[in-house]
């Protein structure tokens, strides 16, 4: 959610959504202005890992170590970035 605050254009609107997306597993996905979608939202990007003192770079990173699946994707004027835990 912080990211949708701080990349979406002229700072609003954005939102969040937590759902469940069938039995034993949940959806969470942050709603922004800005299209652009972030490097590694695809298996083909290699992310390393930022600096210990780095406040940025560790959500997708997260992402990838423990959701089962995630995307991005235009919605709205801006992007949706998602993803599915649990099962």
């Amino acid at each position: 959610m912080v990211n949708a605050h701080l990349h979406t254009t002229g700072t609003g609107p954005y939102a969040l959504r937590v759902r469940a997306a069938e039995a034993g597993r949940l959806r969470g996905g942050v709603w922004g202005t800005d299209p652009w979608v972030p490097r590694g939202l695809t298996d083909a990007v290699v992310l390393d890992a930022p600096p210990d003192d780095s406040e940025n770079g560790r959500w997708l990173p997260l992402v990838r170590a423990c959701a089962s699946a995630w995307g991005a994707g235009a919605v709205g004027g801006g992007k949706s970035v998602w993803a599915e835990c649990g099962g």
